[in-house]
């Protein structure tokens, strides 16, 4: 079947090109976007980790006033690490 089938080759690979450039712009936009959301969300993180530290370090003792905000940075850091391990298995 393959062999009886018209080549037209310059066809054949206008198509490919096409395809290639068709999933680069996709990939890279995805790419982008997961690099500007990772920014975004890390900078979040950071930015309430340290507000929490400021309002808990004047309403608590000095050795309680990190707890709250430890385990607020700890258990986001866990939950982004629990997404990048679910994208890596399943999405990338």
């Amino acid at each position: 079947m393959w062999r009886e089938r018209p080549r037209r080759r310059q066809f054949e690979h206008l198509r490919e090109w096409s395809a290639y450039i068709l999933l680069g712009l996709l990939i890279g936009t995805v790419a982008f976007a997961m690099s500007t959301l990772e920014e975004w969300l890390s900078g979040y993180i950071a930015n309430t980790t340290q507000g929490m530290i400021q309002v808990y370090g004047k309403t608590l003792p000095e050795e309680m006033g990190v707890i709250k905000p430890w385990l607020f940075f700890a258990g986001a850091s866990g939950l982004c690490g629990l997404i990048a391990g679910i994208m890596t298995t399943y999405y990338g």
